[in-house]
């Protein structure tokens, strides 16, 4: 496919979601359901509604793995060129 992405141009395309008004869309979003999904987890029965349970669970995963690899890519980032510049 001619519109494939490498994987260094998907970590800048990723990277340069910071401090946009994406990024901040991201994180109200990812805000906002990790409380429903916190406030869920206190509030079932783990004898009667595992399932639901391991679903939020799962749910909670998901929605912060984007946004902590895109952090940590940026990090990355930052510390090799802190080093280059020494």
């Amino acid at each position: 496919m001619k519109d494939e992405l490498t994987q260094q141009d998907m970590d800048d395309l990723l990277i340069g979601l910071i401090d946009t008004k994406y990024w901040n869309a991201i994180e109200r979003f990812n805000r906002v359901k990790t409380l429903a999904v916190d406030y869920s987890l206190r509030s079932l029965d783990p004898n009667t509604q595992a399932t639901i349970i391991a679903r939020n669970q799962g749910s909670l995963v998901g929605l912060t793995c984007l946004e902590q690899y895109i952090k940590s890519l940026k990090e990355k980032r930052d510390k090799r060129e802190d080093e280059g510049k020494a």
